[in-house]
């Protein structure tokens, strides 16, 4: 049995949250690399918008059915030997795409098989991650924790999307995944070190659980005078379908977690159609010229998303500093909600430096709306159930993704004018902030103005 002092909760900046923290930096610039390059190889290839939605779709429809499958295994089996070996898989794949593109054997249907793979493992890796987090969160940490994971992506975003595009005209595609073959290779080895309990396997395998140090979470609960055992309920064998049906059947009782569920389908419907129609349209119609000199349109795209992605960092820094009153935070994320589709209804249509402050504002506003969602959902949702619950959520999530590709790529190589479809699609996504969250308010406020 390990032995550890249950009356004192370890600091949050242990050495788990630590290697998480560290450990998912690293595995997202690699992952911001090789995919960033990979949409640069496919319409350069294809030329083709509705080519490129379709290596789009490719990624996300596994993604539909991986997170199903991962919600239930990963409700009996752990999470934290997952991680790692998840991110050695992605080191594989981009070692073979960096093999691949040396020997220029790279071709469409290529793209395809790459896609599908990478989208099977992000489905997985998604629920894993999402489960395993809130172990490492108490109460009062909840915010702090939930602001610094938020910052993650915008930064590695900052970070590695001018790289990329610089490396892409110089480097090359081939040393771009070679680089992201690395950081991924490093990600995993040292997610290997990361050591809890994992209270869901407490009554399936509780003698290898007990030589492992306990959660803050479970002491957390420990000192509350809770055995965290007595919280889960016993697990019964059943097959996958009996258990997704379950995790269906429990959002669907819970009216909140439905109604964000349903929102959340149309935002991600929304935000396909605009992320696969932006791309080409800045690669193939939009110059960028600063003192007479001519750059290539993806400056100009990096320039606007890089602004959106500082405004997420400055967001997320502001709410791990400033911690918002529980009764308003269903207020604060209905006023983001609307404050962000205005401005996706417009930004599009203004100059290039209007837009650049515009996508500030929208990454700041958005990342708090995330944070608040997140964290709530977390912890309102049962660890027994919270596996089942990311697996449906994302199930949603990403059959919204796929239709709204599927759309964009429909309407893509028309010649309508990208803006105002765009302006269209998000006209609809601010009507069902009235339609879905307003309306539901009742049964969403007990879960977002959650005390933590």
């Amino acid at each position: 049995m390990y032995n550890y002092n249950m009356n004192k909760i370890p600091r949050m900046w242990n050495l788990n949250f630590n290697i998480v923290v560290v450990g998912s930096f690293i595995s997202m610039m690699g992952h911001t690399c090789a995919t960033f390059a990979i949409s640069l190889l496919t319409f350069d290839a294809t030329g083709s918008v509705m080519l490129f939605a379709l290596m789009q779709v490719a990624s996300i429809l596994p993604r539909i059915i991986a997170p199903m499958i991962a919600g239930t295994f990963f409700d009996r089996h752990s999470r934290r030997k997952a991680i790692p070996m998840l991110d050695y898989c992605y080191t594989i794949i981009f070692a073979t795409v960096t093999l691949l593109l040396y020997f220029n054997s790279f071709v469409y249907w290529m793209y395809i098989v790459v896609a599908l793979l990478l989208g099977s493992i992000d489905g997985t890796y998604m629920v894993a991650f999402d489960s395993l987090f809130p172990l490492f969160v108490t109460n009062n940490t909840a915010r702090k924790a939930y602001s610094i994971n938020s910052m993650l992506m915008p930064i590695a975003s900052v970070i590695t999307s001018p790289l990329t595009l610089l490396g892409y005209d110089s480097i090359g595609a081939t040393n771009i995944f070679l680089g992201a073959t690395i950081l991924f290779a490093l990600t995993a080895t040292s997610e290997l070190f990361i050591r809890v309990r994992e209270p869901h396997l407490m009554l399936i395998r509780p003698a290898e659980q007990a030589k492992l140090p306990p959660s803050p979470k479970e002491i957390e609960l420990f000192q509350q005078g809770v055995n965290i055992v007595d919280t889960l309920e016993r697990h019964q064998k059943r097959n996958f379908f009996a258990d997704f049906k379950e995790g269906i059947k429990y959002i669907f009782g819970e009216k909140g977690l439905l109604a964000i569920t349903i929102y959340f389908f149309v935002i991600s419907l929304c935000g396909a159609v605009q992320s696969t129609l932006i791309l080409p349209y800045f690669r193939s119609n939009y110059e960028l010229i600063i003192n007479g000199i001519t750059f290539n349109g993806m400056w100009a795209y990096l320039i606007i998303f890089g602004c959106s992605t500082i405004g997420r960092i400055v967001g997320a820094t502001v709410q791990y500093k400033v911690k918002f009153n529980e009764g308003k935070k269903f207020n604060v994320a209905v006023f983001v909600y609307i404050c962000t589709n205005c401005i996706s209804i417009i930004v599009f249509h203004l100059p290039l430096y209007l837009m650049a402050l515009t996508m500030f504002f929208e990454g700041a506003l958005a990342v708090t709306s995330y944070n608040i969602r997140i964290s709530s959902t977390q912890i309102y949702v049962p660890d027994q159930k919270r596996g089942r619950f990311n697996g449906a959520f994302l199930f949603f999530n990403m059959l919204g993704s796929i239709l709204g590709q599927l759309l964009a790529g429909s309407i893509g190589d028309l010649g309508w004018s990208v803006p105002i479809i765009i302006s269209c699609v998000f006209a609809v996504n601010l009507l069902s902030v009235f339609i879905i969250i307003i309306p539901a308010r009742k049964h969403i406020k007990p879960i977002y103005n959650i005390n933590i």
